[in-house]
C-alpha cells in the first residue's frame, strides 16, 4: 500500500490477553446459566426474529410483552418495523435485564412462541419454515452475537459448541460474514435441546457484559450504521406496538435468515474473504487477542480519524477493535505515525481493510478536487484568451492586470 511500511517486523506476535472464559459454559453461582448477578450491569441478548414472532410477543397493543417483562425481569426492546437484520425480513429483539437469569427467562417465554408457531406451521405452512427444522419435532432460533463472542462461543478446538451439539442433540451454525461487528447465530433442535442450547449460549454471552464494548453493542438494534441507543428506563409502556399479521403475510411467508442482499461495494467482498479465510484457522486461534501496526504519514492521520472522530468510532463499532495513533517517537521520522489495532484476529484484520479504505478514498478525494481545479483553471483561461478575442475585434484596449489601467 502507498505510503505505508509493512513487514515481519511491523507485525507483533499475537498476545492472548484473556483465557475464554466460556470453556466452562454453566459453572458457577446464582441464576440460571450458572451466571452471577453484579450489582449495576446490564445483560442483553439478541435474537432475530420473523414478524410472526414479534406479534405473538408482543399482544395487543402490547400487553403480552409487558406481562413477559413483568414476570421475567426483563426488558424488550424490538427494532422498528422497516429495520431488518440486512438481507432479511428479520427485526431484532434484544432482551435486557440486571441479571442473566432476567435474559434466560426472557429467552425461555420467545422459545416457546417459538415453538407454538412451529407447530402451527407443521401443519399449515406452505413456503420455507421459519420456525421449524427438516426433521420431524425440531424447531429454530436465531441470534446474533458480536464477533468477539463468537470465538469464546465455539472454543477451543471447537470444545464450546461441540458440547452444546451433542448434549442437545443441535445442530449450530455461526454466519462468517459479519456486520457491523455481528454474526448471525441459527440454533435448530427438539423443544428441549433448543431451550438448554439457548441458556448455555447466553451463558457464554453474558460472561462479556463486563467488557467496555458490551454496553455499545447492546444498544444497537439498527443496522444502518447508527446505534438504536439502549432504553435506560424500565418503566412505562414503549411506542412499539403489535403489529397486524395479515393471512397474506403468513401465506407467502419471508425470507430466511441466510439470504444475503446483493453487495456490489467490492470493500464487502474483500471484508468476506478476509472472514472465509479467517473461517479455516484453529478455533481458539480466533478468540486470542493480536495486535497489527503499521506506519503511515501524519498528514493522513486526520482523515483516517475522521470530523469529530465519526470514521474511526464507526469503525469501532463494526468491528469491535480498539484502534491507536501512537505519536511520532523520539528520534524517528516525525513526518510518520504509527496506527495500532488491537483485538480478535478477525476484528484486526477487518479493521485494517476499512482504515486502508477510508486511506485510499482521502487520496482519490484530494486527487478529484485537484482535477477539478485545474480544470477550472484551464477554463478560466480559456474565457481570458476569449475576452481578449473579444475585446482586439471591438477594438478595445485591453486591461493591464494587477492595475486596473488600459494599454
Amino acid at each position: 500500500l502507498k505510503h505505508l511500511r509493512f513487514g515481519p517486523s511491523r507485525v507483533r506476535t499475537p498476545v492472548l490477553q484473556r483465557p475464554s472464559r466460556c470453556a466452562a459454559m454453566g459453572g458457577g453461582d446464582g441464576g440460571k446459566g450458572g451466571q452471577r448477578r453484579d450489582a449495576g450491569r446490564r445483560y442483553a441478548f439478541k435474537v432475530l426474529c420473523p414478524e410472526p414472532l414479534v406479534s405473538s410477543f408482543m399482544g395487543a397493543r402490547g400487553a403480552t410483552k409487558d406481562s413477559i417483562q413483568e414476570a421475567c425481569n426483563c426488558k424488550l426492546i424490538v427494532s422498528n418495523r422497516d429495520e431488518h437484520w440486512p438481507g432479511t425480513r428479520l427485526r431484532i429483539l434484544v432482551i435486557y435485564s440486571d441479571d442473566p437469569s432476567g435474559v434466560v427467562a426472557g429467552l425461555q417465554e420467545i422459545i416457546n412462541r417459538i415453538i407454538e408457531l412451529g407447530d402451527e406451521e407443521q401443519g399449515n405452512w406452505k413456503g420455507e419454515p421459519e420456525f421449524t427444522g427438516k426433521e420431524t419435532g425440531e424447531y429454530m432460533f436465531r441470534g446474533i452475537i458480536s464477533m468477539k463472542m463468537a470465538g469464546g462461543l465455539i472454543g477451543n478446538g471447537g470444545s464450546n459448541v461441540k458440547a452444546i451439539r451433542e448434549e442437545n442433540n443441535a445442530k449450530v451454525f455461526i454466519d462468517k460474514s459479519p456486520v457491523q461487528g455481528h454474526q448471525s447465530v441459527k440454533v435448530v433442535a427438539p423443544a428441549d435441546g433448543l431451550r438448554s442450547a439457548i441458556a448455555r449460549i447466553s451463558d457464554c454471552i453474558q460472561q462479556e457484559a463486563h467488557s467496555d464494548w458490551f454496553p455499545e453493542w447492546a444498544a444497537i438494534r439498527s443496522f444502518s450504521g447508527e446505534a438504536s441507543g439502549y432504553d435506560s428506563s424500565w418503566h412505562g409502556r414503549d411506542r412499539e406496538r403489535s403489529p397486524r399479521r395479515g393471512q397474506e403475510q403468513w401465506n407467502q411467508g419471508w425470507e430466511s435468515a441466510g439470504k444475503r442482499a446483493v453487495q456490489t461495494d467490492p470493500t464487502e467482498d474483500v471484508l468476506q474473504a478476509i472472514a472465509a479465510t479467517a473461517s479455516e484457522f484453529p478455533a481458539e486461534s480466533l478468540a486470542m487477542d493480536f495486535t497489527i501496526t503499521c506506519d503511515l504519514p501524519t498528514h493522513k492521520v486526520s482523515a483516517l480519524i475522521g470530523r469529530h472522530g465519526e470514521h474511526i468510532k464507526q469503525v469501532r463499532r463494526q468491528t469491535g477493535a480498539k484502534i491507536h495513533f501512537e505519536p511520532p517517537a523520539e528520534g524517528t521520522d516525525e513526518g510518520q505515525q504509527s496506527l495500532r489495532i488491537q483485538g480478535p484476529l478477525l476484528s484486526c484484520y477487518t479493521t485494517h481493510a476499512l482504515m486502508m479504505k477510508q486511506y485510499h478514498e482521502h487520496d482519490m478525494e484530494n486527487q478529484r478536487r485537484e482535477e477539478k481545479n485545474a480544470k477550472v483553471s484551464e477554463l478560466q483561461e480559456q474565457l481570458n484568451q476569449l475576452q481578449d478575442q473579444l475585446r482586439a475585434v471591438q477594438g478595445e484596449p485591453a486591461p493591464v492586470k494587477g492595475k486596473g489601467k488600459y494599454r
